[in-house]
């Protein structure tokens, strides 16, 4: 699980650029994944990825202009059996105090409809006041398959 936050006054994917290079994703070629932990990860330290590497990853992602809090974070939920441990995003104009919330809210939904019980949950979040005129906030698990 990575986080990272960046501004530009070039323009909204400068931001983005910038808050990828913070969470040391940008030399990544990200594929967006859905919401399903595979079973056989395992969670390791940070490490260094190839550039270019395709790289699967959950991702949130929140942006805005000078002057907005954004907020964002992701979050895995560890199930009964770990046979069907979920990951969620979230991101929203505002704090994290309820990016934290609403990730625990999606976690149990997602848990109910599979008619499982989050056991655990291990969350990333992040948070940024822009003071430049663009301003990003990422959070991702990234899958290295």
């Amino acid at each position: 699980m990575v986080s990272g936050v960046g501004q530009s006054d070039t323009s909204v994917l400068n931001a983005f650029d910038r808050a990828l290079v913070a969470a040391g994703i940008s030399q990544c070629n990200l594929v967006p994944v859905s919401s399903i932990l595979p079973k056989s990860a395992k969670e390791v330290k940070p490490r260094r990825i190839e550039p270019g590497q395709v790289t699967f990853v959950v991702l949130g992602k929140a942006d805005g202009k000078r002057g907005d809090i954004v907020s964002t974070g992701v979050a895995i939920g560890y199930t009964d059996g770990g046979e069907n441990d979920l990951i969620v995003e979230f991101d929203q104009n505002g704090g994290t105090t309820d990016v934290r919330r609403r990730l625990s809210i999606l976690l149990d939904e997602m848990a109910n409809a599979r008619e499982v019980t989050v056991k655990r949950t291990k969350e990333e979040v992040c948070e940024l006041k822009i003071t430049r005129t663009y301003g990003a906030a990422v959070a991702a698990v990234v899958l290295l398959l």
